[in-house]
């Protein structure tokens, strides 16, 4: 059997059918689009099954892998930008900070919004860090990190881990430097339901204080983190669940794409 190679944009078109042992992608609980099912499919480890027809995929309840992108020209509450679902047209925008070596550097804290995600508990899995930046030239060694938390409605915050970027070499932001990283959460966590995620955006070095600059917003440079969150999850204020727009959902999320 031929292993496929994933990739995770775009809306897939692969012939599966339901039950079916192959292509085996290698990775459970992968996404894909049907076409022999017209549907949605995932991969338990041993099979492929529909989990939401052509007549009922466009709802939340299918979507695994909701993207939050960092917005920096909202806010939230004092001192946090926002966590969108989606990116904010183009001009893109930077996140600065200039590095210490004796310590990790605050560039930027960002939280969703009110009622999101609204879940009791934030699922195991894996959580993404998609990034793109550049730094001031010279030596040394540069990184953004960034540091995921629980906000509870009274403020208090309990970090949960963190996401570090490959070294930033590119010195412009018309090549930046794109890394994918990811942590996986071994257990679940209980949280409240108007508990919010967080992330702060943070500049690393041991060298020579340089500015680093996180690229967001925008068509092809919007730093973004994804979640394990299944898509039914949360209240957007500005969409009704039952007519989100699937290929916007899919793009973010971890869909596998199958290729040969």
């Amino acid at each position: 059997m031929t292993t496929p190679t994933l990739s995770y944009v775009g809306l897939p078109s692969v012939a599966i059918a339901d039950g079916a042992a192959a292509p085996d992608p290698g990775l459970t609980g992968v996404l894909a689009w049907s076409t022999t099912e017209n549907a949605v499919v995932q991969w338990d480890g041993s099979a492929w099954s529909i989990v939401a027809s052509s007549t009922t995929f466009v709802s939340y309840a299918a979507i695994q892998g909701i993207g939050f992108f960092f917005d920096p020209r909202t806010q939230q509450e004092a001192g946090y930008y926002t966590l969108n679902r989606s990116p904010q047209p183009p001009p893109s925008q930077l996140i600065t900070a200039t590095t210490n070596s004796a310590a990790d550097v605050l560039a930027a804290g960002f939280e969703t919004q009110v009622n999101d995600p609204y879940v009791t508990s934030l699922p195991a899995g894996t959580y993404n860090f998609h990034g793109f930046g550049y730094r001031a030239s010279g030596g040394g060694t540069y990184y953004v990190v960034a540091k995921f938390y629980t906000r509870t409605a009274g403020g208090t915050e309990t970090l949960l881990f963190e996401i570090v970027s490959d070294a930033i070499v590119a010195t412009s932001a018309a090549s930046p430097t794109e890394w994918d990283n990811e942590y996986y959460l071994a257990a679940p966590v209980a949280i409240a339901l108007d508990t919010r995620l967080v992330v702060k955006i943070y500049v690393r070095s041991s060298g020579t204080a340089r500015v680093v600059n996180l690229l967001t917003q925008g068509t092809t440079t919007a730093s973004h983190v994804i979640t394990p969150l299944l898509g039914q999850a949360g209240t957007p204020p500005t969409q009704n669940p039952n007519t989100i727009d699937i290929g916007k959902v899919l793009g973010i999320g971890r869909i596998g794409v199958v290729t040969y």
